[in-house]
């Protein structure tokens, strides 16, 4: 029985020697069974892996059909040759229709051309993986946000390789990260409004407990005189009376540029912007002035060219030319000189309040509407700086700027800028400001 099954296998291998190894290793093995049973076992083997690489495969493509996110495979430069059930219900295409289409084309607006070079610059580079977090459109025209990415797999030896995106839909966490990045602004803008305001309390109780009291002091020292008969004659008592009308007259001012600037910082004044004559504001202002001018026997000139129109709102505007005006009648001597004169360039009004007073220290200018500075005038008045600084808030809220040009023994002249007409608000010039 033995012999005629080895009979057998040497016929099998007599005819498959010329076309296979087998067939020569049975022809010419001395045990040609255990040759036979060898690849009986390596078919079974090669059977097993087959099996195993189906089941892979199946297990692979059930995946790839049941995923609920977004899978396409597509070609070397990313052009896709398949898509999952999820990919074309979350972008609202067929199959047929996204055949042949590069990645990046499904890529919202002018990411498209970045997100397809980068994709392409990712294959061509060999680089096994890239992640971005894009914004995809989809049939209807709609967009959302997706985070992918591209993966490469080897194929006919890793000699070319096929493309994976795997997108995920990831529009509620942007949104989440919107809504809180919102609410941090919020949170900013909060804390910045209570620092300010806190600022805003002590400089205002700062300036209630100091320089209020300067002419309260005065008014009381003086009226205690008056109270008590301690003057000679009647030109003590004239001058004691001017003295507590100076003291009167600094502590209303002071008051009312104190009421204003807290009104302006705290921002509850509204502003009313209209196209305004200055030549018209100007005189108003000098007129305010005049009795103080006339006192010191200064010349108070309106140079302010006639029809010369401003974009601003009147009672600001008009506030900082008054501060301006009455600065420089109290810090010039007498038989000085001051002038209030504008000039048109491009779209701004370059108002200006000059006099040829003593001039402002170096380092006293560099403080200027920056702080609040204590200073005397010709007179003997003090003064604190909150109308500069006054002056500084109402023309910022006019759209413009203010700067002031000194030297001492030369005089002053603060200039100020604001709109021409409304069609230059826009193109806010801020060269102007704290200079």
């Amino acid at each position: 029985m033995a012999s005629t099954r080895l009979e057998k296998l040497s016929d099998i291998g007599a005819k498959y020697q010329n076309t296979n190894w087998f067939g020569k290793a049975l022809l010419h093995a001395k045990h040609p069974f255990r040759i036979y049973g060898a690849k009986c076992l390596l078919e079974e083997k090669n059977l097993a892996h087959e099996l195993a690489r189906k089941e892979k495969l199946d297990a692979y493509a059930l995946i790839f059909k049941k995923a609920k996110f977004a899978v396409a495979i597509g070609d070397e430069e990313g052009n896709i040759l398949k898509i999952n059930p999820a990919f074309s219900k979350m972008f609202g295409y067929s199959e047929e229709e996204l055949a042949g289409r590069n990645y990046g084309s499904l890529v919202f607006g002018g990411e498209a051309a970045f997100a397809e070079k980068m994709i392409k610059s990712q294959l061509g580079a060999g680089q096994d993986y890239l992640s971005m977090d894009l914004m995809f459109t989809r049939k209807d025209g709609s967009f959302f946000w997706g985070d992918a990415g591209t993966v490469l797999l080897p194929l006919n030896g890793g000699v070319r390789k096929n493309s994976i995106i795997v997108i995920m839909d990831i529009s509620g966490e942007k949104k989440l990260e919107e809504q809180l990045e919102e609410q941090m602004s919020d949170l900013q803008r909060t804390k910045a409004d209570l620092v300010h305001t806190v600022k805003l309390k002590d400089k205002f109780f700062s300036i209630i407990s100091h320089d209020l009291r300067t002419p309260f002091q005065a008014l009381i020292g003086y009226s205690e005189i008056l109270a008590s008969g301690g003057y000679e004659g009647e030109q003590d008592m004239k001058t004691v009376a001017s003295q507590l009308n100076i003291a009167a007259k600094s502590a209303y001012k002071l008051l009312d540029n104190l009421l204003a600037w807290a009104n302006a910082s705290g921002g509850k004044m509204k502003m009313d912007f209209k196209n305004l004559d200055l030549r018209e504001i100007a005189a108003e202002q000098a007129a305010t002035q005049q009795a103080k001018a006339d006192l010191k026997k200064i010349t108070l000139e309106n140079l302010v060219p006639e029809g010369m129109e401003v974009f601003a709102d009147r009672d600001t505007l008009s506030t900082a030319i008054r501060n301006l005006a009455s600065n420089a009648i109290k810090f010039t001597q007498e038989n000085g000189r001051v002038e209030i004169g504008a000039l048109k360039e491009g779209l701004y009004v370059y108002a200006w309040v000059a006099d040829n007073g003593p001039g402002l220290d170096p380092e006293v200018r560099s403080k200027l509407f920056k702080e609040k500075i204590t200073t005397r005038s010709t007179s003997g008045e003090e003064g604190t700086g909150l109308g500069l600084m006054l002056v500084k808030e109402f023309v910022e809220r006019n759209n413009g700027g203010v700067s002031v040009e000194s030297e001492p023994g030369k005089g002053t002249k603060f200039t100020i800028a604001v709109p021409a007409s409304e069609d230059a608000v826009p193109a806010i010039d801020g060269s102007l400001r704290e200079q």
